[in-house]
């Protein structure tokens, strides 16, 4: 089994080119934590018999990302 979570903090800003229009971006700050359980195979060759493999740990990992957005926004304000 696989559990994941995580979460985005996310800033963004415009700027008023014109009055009604504007250009924005956008920034991002992401969290992430992954576990891995305990896990089995089972391998299986025509013919033969089956061997299952069974993982005696678990894993996890965790860490921040940042990400830039730079799509090209415009916007109008009616």
């Amino acid at each position: 089994p696989r559990f994941v979570f995580g979460g985005d903090l996310l800033l963004g800003a415009d700027y008023y080119v014109a009055p009604h229009v504007y250009l924005g971006v956008e920034a991002g700050l992401e969290l992430l934590h992954a576990s891995t359980g305990k896990t089995s195979t089972t391998v299986t060759p025509a013919g033969g018999t089956a061997t299952t493999n069974e993982s005696k740990s678990t894993a996890s990992a965790g860490g921040f990302a940042t990400d830039v957005k730079a799509g090209f926004k415009v916007g109008f304000v009616f």
